[in-house]
């Protein structure tokens, strides 16, 4: 202890340089540990980034495959925007009378089509039009009626003239837009007489309305062959319309104005014209159909192009667009469903669609 006391400094140094070193050898001891499990894993870290690399170098199609993809979804969204216009175009909402239908109680339809006898037929005998069948028709088979007889002329609707079935609610709304549609016709042709030429409007044919209609359409109902059903819009998928089917005597003048009046929806789907002098023939309506090329359309005195025929019989199959269904609320619920739904959106904004947007918005 003496010698303890007597050194009390050099005691002091050594006991704190003991305490260095252990200090310094925990700390190396530590960092060593440190540095080993560092190491370890920075080894499992190398090894993951290998097999990642492994990974990515097999997966080196995908890069390709999401361009390719890219750019296809950019030309289906192309497609679809020019087919949406056209069909858009085709159902002119703004004019359809199928969209806003101005007639929707049974009672309402029911004076529609009453009036409808009288206002056509006073529009028809001021554009110089008769009504009904003619002598000068031998190619159908039809007697000059008489003017009591042309004075009833039905406009489709020959068996509601006095009466009126109990219709569905779904019955009554068609009846009501295709007497819109008959109208709308029958104003077309008037538009299209001027002082020098008359015509003779034989008979107007509808798709039934429903099953009373269909009961009591009688004469009036149209039904498309199978070269018609081919030629019409609605054959494809979400496209509805209505079907009506004119026949006509007149100067090709007159019914190529009439055909020029008619806009959409209203379109012409099926054409058959036929000379007057046509009896000849054992099928005189097809011998001239200008949708037909064959030898049975040569030039012969009783078989001449439309143009150069001055009196003609006419088949005109007209087809009403209702309505056009790309089921995009289906595809819009898809795409909502889906919280990573960037590509939607691009594909949405460039059909230029933007309902997904604003909801997220």
């Amino acid at each position: 202890m003496k010698f303890i006391k007597k050194n009390i400094l050099l005691f002091s140094s050594v006991m704190i340089s003991v305490f260095i070193l252990s200090l310094l050898m925990w700390f190396y001891i530590s960092q060593k540990n440190q540095n080993t499990e560092l190491l370890q894993s920075i080894e499992s870290y190398s090894n993951e980034l290998n097999s990642i690399n492994n990974n990515s170098s097999s997966l080196s199609f995908v890069q390709k495959d999401l361009q390719e993809a890219n750019n296809d979804s950019d030309k289906l969204a192309d497609t679809f925007k020019s087919l949406k216009l056209y069909y858009d175009s085709l159902l002119n909402s703004g004019v359809n009378l199928f969209i806003n239908p101005k007639h929707k109680s049974s009672t309402a339809v029911n004076a529609k089509i009453t009036r409808l006898f009288t206002q056509l037929s006073n529009s028809c005998r001021k554009s110089n039009i008769k009504l009904g069948a003619s002598v000068q028709t031998p190619s159908f088979g039809l007697v000059e009626p008489s003017n009591e007889n042309a004075e009833k002329f039905g406009f489709g609707f020959d068996r509601y003239d006095g009466f009126w079935p109990s219709f569905s609610e779904n019955e009554v709304l068609f009846l009501g837009v295709q007497a819109d549609i008959v109208k709308l016709i029958v104003e077309n042709l008037c538009s299209s007489i001027d002082n020098n030429n008359s015509a003779r409007l034989l008979e107007i044919a509808r798709e039934s309305a429903g099953s009373i209609d269909a009961q009591n359409i009688g004469t009036n109902l149209f039904r498309p062959t199978e070269n018609e059903i081919l030629k019409l819009y609605r054959k494809a998928d979400g496209v509805t319309s209505l079907l009506f089917q004119i026949k006509m005597e007149a100067n090709t003048k007159v019914i190529r104005r009439f055909i020029n009046n008619c806009r959409h929806p209203l379109l012409l789907c099926d054409l058959s014209i036929a000379s007057t002098s046509a009896s000849k023939s054992p099928n005189p309506i097809d011998s001239l159909n200008p949708f037909n090329i064959n030898d049975q359309n040569a030039f012969t005195p009783d078989n001449v192009p439309v143009v150069s025929v001055v009196d003609s019989v006419a088949v005109l199959t007209f087809e009403y667009i209702t309505g056009v269904n790309f089921n995009f609320d289906e595809v819009l619920s898809k795409f909502s469903s889906d919280p990573n739904n960037v590509f939607a959106k691009n594909f949405l904004k460039r059909v230029g669609i933007n309902v997904l947007l604003e909801k997220d918005d």
